[in-house]
Protein backbone atom coordinates (compact mmCIF):
# COMPACT_ATOMS: atom_id res chain seq x y z
CA UNK A 1 0.00 0.00 0.00
CA UNK A 2 1.59 3.15 -1.08
CA UNK A 3 1.20 6.04 1.21
CA UNK A 4 2.48 9.69 -0.44
CA UNK A 5 2.50 12.59 2.30
CA UNK A 6 2.51 16.43 0.67
CA UNK A 7 3.68 19.08 3.15
CA UNK A 8 2.37 23.05 1.14
CA UNK A 9 4.95 24.93 0.99
CA UNK A 10 4.99 28.60 0.20
CA UNK A 11 6.40 28.80 -3.52
CA UNK A 12 9.96 30.99 -3.43
CA UNK A 13 9.47 34.59 -4.38
CA UNK A 14 11.66 34.12 -7.20
CA UNK A 15 9.54 31.22 -8.69
CA UNK A 16 5.86 33.12 -7.76
CA UNK A 17 4.30 35.23 -11.17
CA UNK A 18 1.84 37.23 -10.27
CA UNK A 19 -1.33 36.28 -12.36
CA UNK A 20 -4.89 37.71 -13.55
CA UNK A 21 -7.93 36.03 -11.70
CA UNK A 22 -7.35 32.11 -13.23
CA UNK A 23 -10.18 30.95 -14.22
CA UNK A 24 -13.17 28.79 -12.94
CA UNK A 25 -12.65 25.48 -12.10
CA UNK A 26 -14.82 22.78 -14.14
CA UNK A 27 -17.12 20.80 -12.34
CA UNK A 28 -15.83 17.42 -11.58
CA UNK A 29 -18.61 15.78 -13.77
CA UNK A 30 -16.35 16.38 -16.35
CA UNK A 31 -13.59 13.83 -15.39
CA UNK A 32 -14.95 11.45 -18.01
CA UNK A 33 -12.46 12.90 -20.48
CA UNK A 34 -9.55 10.56 -21.24
CA UNK A 35 -7.39 13.54 -21.79
CA UNK A 36 -8.22 14.42 -18.65
CA UNK A 37 -7.20 11.03 -17.06
CA UNK A 38 -3.55 11.48 -18.42
CA UNK A 39 -0.79 12.86 -16.48
CA UNK A 40 1.15 15.12 -18.99
CA UNK A 41 4.51 14.15 -17.29
CA UNK A 42 4.31 10.23 -17.36
CA UNK A 43 1.49 10.08 -20.37
CA UNK A 44 0.12 7.66 -17.55
CA UNK A 45 -3.48 7.64 -15.81
CA UNK A 46 -3.22 9.76 -13.16
CA UNK A 47 -2.30 8.16 -9.63
CA UNK A 48 -2.73 10.64 -6.36
CA UNK A 49 -3.92 13.21 -8.17
CA UNK A 50 -3.14 17.47 -7.63
CA UNK A 51 -4.00 20.44 -8.99
CA UNK A 52 -1.86 23.53 -9.09
CA UNK A 53 -4.25 26.44 -10.29
CA UNK A 54 -7.32 27.79 -11.96
CA UNK A 55 -6.82 25.36 -15.60
CA UNK A 56 -7.53 22.09 -13.09
CA UNK A 57 -5.02 20.23 -15.23
CA UNK A 58 -4.78 16.87 -13.01
CA UNK A 59 -1.04 15.33 -12.57
CA UNK A 60 0.53 12.79 -10.79
CA UNK A 61 1.63 13.84 -7.17
CA UNK A 62 4.66 12.41 -7.37
CA UNK A 63 5.44 12.96 -11.32
CA UNK A 64 4.77 16.74 -10.65
CA UNK A 65 6.94 16.81 -7.33
CA UNK A 66 9.53 15.76 -8.92
CA UNK A 67 8.89 17.83 -11.97
CA UNK A 68 8.90 21.26 -10.23
CA UNK A 69 12.28 19.73 -8.81
CA UNK A 70 14.30 19.52 -11.90
CA UNK A 71 12.70 23.45 -12.77
CA UNK A 72 14.27 25.01 -9.78
CA UNK A 73 17.83 23.11 -10.34
CA UNK A 74 17.37 24.32 -14.34
CA UNK A 75 16.72 27.87 -13.62
CA UNK A 76 19.28 27.61 -10.24
CA UNK A 77 21.94 30.86 -10.25
CA UNK A 78 20.04 32.10 -13.99
CA UNK A 79 17.06 34.16 -12.04
CA UNK A 80 16.40 35.34 -15.46
CA UNK A 81 15.71 32.14 -16.93
CA UNK A 82 12.38 31.68 -14.17
CA UNK A 83 9.17 32.35 -15.55
CA UNK A 84 7.31 30.71 -12.02
CA UNK A 85 6.25 27.54 -12.04
CA UNK A 86 3.37 26.10 -14.59
CA UNK A 87 1.25 24.05 -15.56
CA UNK A 88 3.20 21.19 -17.53
CA UNK A 89 0.06 20.80 -19.61
CA UNK A 90 -1.02 24.51 -20.70
CA UNK A 91 2.39 26.67 -19.01
CA UNK A 92 -0.44 28.40 -16.59
CA UNK A 93 1.11 29.56 -12.99
CA UNK A 94 1.21 27.22 -10.12
CA UNK A 95 0.65 29.42 -7.21
CA UNK A 96 -0.11 26.45 -4.81
CA UNK A 97 -0.23 22.08 -5.16
CA UNK A 98 -2.79 20.38 -3.65
CA UNK A 99 -4.01 17.15 -3.35
CA UNK A 100 -7.61 16.23 -5.41
CA UNK A 101 -8.51 12.88 -3.62
CA UNK A 102 -12.32 13.80 -5.05
CA UNK A 103 -10.87 12.54 -8.26
CA UNK A 104 -9.21 10.22 -7.11
CA UNK A 105 -11.87 8.32 -5.74
CA UNK A 106 -14.12 9.29 -9.36
CA UNK A 107 -11.37 7.86 -11.28
CA UNK A 108 -10.43 5.42 -9.14
CA UNK A 109 -7.00 6.01 -9.64
CA UNK A 110 -5.76 7.05 -6.42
Amino acid sequence: HLQLRVQMLPLPPLLVETAAAPPPLRPLSRVASADDEECAICMDAVAFSCIGGGCAHHLCAKCYLRWCASEVEHVEGHPEWSTGLACPKCRAPVLQLSLDNEYDQVTGNG
